[in-house]
């Protein structure tokens, strides 16, 4: 095919993975060719961590070479081999099947003395898609490369990826049936419609309004009653918090003002206790197992959604946004012990990676009959969701003659991630039982919290149980809690150590209690721990929090059992130089200053702290964000920044030069 000719081949280059976003992304590849005509590379070696491109899009994907520094006469071979469902798009060869591994594409890859020059093709398909591509320059014997021996040439690989846009389809509870979903004035009424509609990729917008899992009608599949629920689906993000229609601009988009709400009371008919007795059964003990009894056994629930989303082996690219998602009543007796008619009442997640941001699980139940139940708000079994800006308020996990741990989330040889969330007034508790992790109760799991609010979770041992897993917390505050984080490990025999790690934290009340199973350690270090914590930075100071909840003993010290807790609100720290008023939304003056501004790991990035930060991030949930309480130098803050003056005391001293030498050469981000 190519004659007399000699090929060198560039070792098989090893590509990144390419997640198709809303606009062209770009990768280029720099190959070093000034070793000619004996060049040899170790692509493979050195991008080790991107060795395949893959990809989900009804779009295209250009791949190409351009070289640049010198001019030379020769053409391009790309190895190519793909997913046989991809055809070359444009160039000669359109139309046509992608070739295997051992047959060159060429295409029109010939230059002659063009100093930057790109030549590409396109491969256009549906679905899954992947891609190898090797390339080599293939050089007649009559006409070698024209590379000066001293110049140093280079090749660059570039991939590009353009998708196509991502179809849009509407959810309106007010809407008539059957809809098309494809306008407002069109939209499915029922979101199990939507869903058994879509195709990957696609969005889902959702009106303000309440949605069941038990409705639909498009589909004369049997209705599985109590076991239906909302399936989250690879490719597919499912947004809540649209107007809808009837108001001005039907595609406005505000959680909070158009709440939309992912029920499973099924026959609308749930009754129980007004919200001021929610608030009595979850932050008074003496109430706990009145109220919790008599809502969880023998109210109206019996009825409900065992679960109302499922999430079962899906990746990233399920996404579930701006939902409220409550009722959820898991008290299931048949099924495994691990199976979601008596676990995740909110969430159910097996051998799943979903992404959940800006919504929050809010008064689902999970019961145990002589069984185990776990995780009343969200349950992970092989698990790594990506949770950001979500909210578990009052979820209970109940046990009756059995075990209930992780009022809000149970974790098993899970990973999860939750980023700027709130765990807050969330119960593990019962009769008869042993109950554990008021918020999170992880076994053999590897959990990481950053900027997180945990408050007034409730269970007999503490806020966050750990058993042979090694959770981390970044920035977090934990207030209200009897005890914040206890290591267990004689629940399970064949347990192994655990660990613990809380950087830049608050304990404010009730700190950490070592059973025995933190054999690996507890790393506690820049946090502020009440009753002190051994370790680097640590502080044992009053926090000074804006409005802090707190307990009140009723006026009967000698009885601790009818304490209640006085809901605060309010965990941003005090600062003389400003704080953020988050009810009057603008900067506010205090009268004291927390101990716990520029008190975090100074070598902890500040972030979004506004100015002056002092160069140093704050421990608590507030650090490292826009909200971060100032740093205060004993007077009133500059008014202008000056150069140089990093720590925003006002003037350029040692000060700033050792913030700048501790950070000399940091990259990180």
């Amino acid at each position: 095919m190519f004659g007399n000719a000699r090929i060198i081949r560039f070792a098989a280059l090893s590509l990144a993975l390419l997640t198709v976003a809303a606009s062209a992304e770009t990768f280029t590849v720099d190959l070093d060719l000034s070793g000619y005509p004996n060049i040899q590379f170790d692509i493979g070696r050195r991008f080790l961590s991107i060795q395949s491109v893959t990809f989900t899009c009804n779009g295209t994907m250009l791949a190409g070479l351009d070289y640049r520094g010198q001019p030379f006469s020769g053409q391009v071979v790309l190895w190519l081999r793909a997913n046989p469902g991809y055809k070359i798009a444009e160039g000669p060869l359109a139309g046509q099947s992608t070739y295997p591994a051992a047959e060159p594409f060429t295409g029109q890859s010939s230059f002659r003395s063009v100093a930057n020059a790109t030549w590409g093709f396109l491969l256009d398909g549906t679905g899954d898609g992947w891609f190898d591509i090797e390339p080599s320059l293939f050089v007649p014997e009559q006409q070698p490369l024209q590379l000066p021996s001293a110049a140093i040439g280079s090749a660059a690989l570039i991939i590009e990826a353009t998708p196509a846009p991502t179809p849009i389809i509407y959810v309106d509870d007010d809407a008539p049936t059957p809809g098309d979903g494809q306008s407002w004035q069109t939209a499915y009424k029922y979101l199990q419609d939507a869903l058994m509609m879509a195709a990957p990729p696609a969005e889902i917008r959702v009106a303000q309004g309440a949605y069941k899992p038990d409705l639909f009608a498009l589909s004369d599949r049997p209705n599985l009653g109590r076991y239906e629920t909302f399936h989250l689906i690879n490719g597919v993000a499912l947004r809540g918090g649209y107007a809808g229609p009837g108001e001005p601009d039907p595609n406005a988009r505000d959680i909070r003002l158009y709440e939309s709400i992912l029920s499973a009371d099924l026959a609308g008919n749930d009754e129980g206790p007004s919200d001021a007795d929610w608030e009595k059964a979850v932050f008074t003990p003496m109430y706990h197992w009145q109220i919790l009894d008599d809502l969880i056994r023998r109210g109206t629930r019996g009825d409900n959604a065992y679960t109302v989303v499922t999430a079962e082996g899906v990746d990233p690219t399920a996404v579930l946004d701006g939902f409220t998602i409550t009722a959820g009543h898991a008290d299931g007796t048949d099924g495994p012990w691990d199976g979601p008619q008596a676990n995740g009442a909110g969430i159910y997640n097996r051998n799943a990676d979903p992404t959940i941001l800006n919504c929050t699980f809010l008064r689902n139940t999970t019961c145990g009959y002589d069984i185990p139940t776990h995780g009343a708000g969200m349950f992970n079994s092989g698990s790594r969701p990506l949770l950001r800006h979500c909210a578990f308020l009052q979820n209970v996990t109940w046990g009756a003659n059995g075990l209930a741990r992780g009022g809000a989330v149970f974790d098993i040889n899970s990973a999860p991630t939750f980023t700027d969330c709130i765990l807050h007034g969330n119960v593990a508790d019962g009769y008869d039982s042993d109950y554990y992790g008021g918020a999170v109760y992880d076994r053999d799991s590897n959990s990481t919290f950053t900027r997180c609010l945990l408050l007034r979770n409730c269970s007999e041992a503490a806020a966050v149980v750990i058993n042979d897993s090694r959770p981390a917390f970044f920035n977090c505050t934990f207030a209200g809690n009897p005890v914040a984080i206890s290591c267990e490990w004689w629940f399970w025999p064949q347990a192994g150590p655990s660990s613990l790690q809380a950087i830049n934290c608050i304990f404010a009340d009730g700190a950490i209690s070592n059973d025995g199973g933190c054999w690996d350690g507890i790393q506690v270090a820049y946090s502020d721990v009440a009753g002190a914590w051994p370790g680097v930075g640590n502080i044992d100071a009053d926090p000074c929090f804006v409005k802090p909840g707190y307990w009140y003993d009723n006026e009967t010290p000698e009885w601790p059992n009818d304490d209640f807790w006085v809901e605060g609100g309010d965990y941003h720290l005090k600062s003389q130089a400003g704080r953020w008023d988050a009810a009057a939304q603008s900067w506010v003056i205090d009268d004291v200053t927390s101990p716990c501004i520029d008190a975090g790991d100074p070598l902890s990035p500040v972030g979004h702290e506004p100015f002056p930060n002092g160069g140093c991030i704050n421990m608590g949930a507030y650090g490292g964000t826009p909200e971060a309480s100032k740093s205060y130098f004993g007077g009133p803050s500059c008014e202008t920044i000056v150069a140089g003056d990093i720590n925003g005391d006002c003037k350029v001293d040692l000060s700033d030069f050792a913030l700048l030498s501790l950070h000399w050469l940091d990259t990180s981000q």
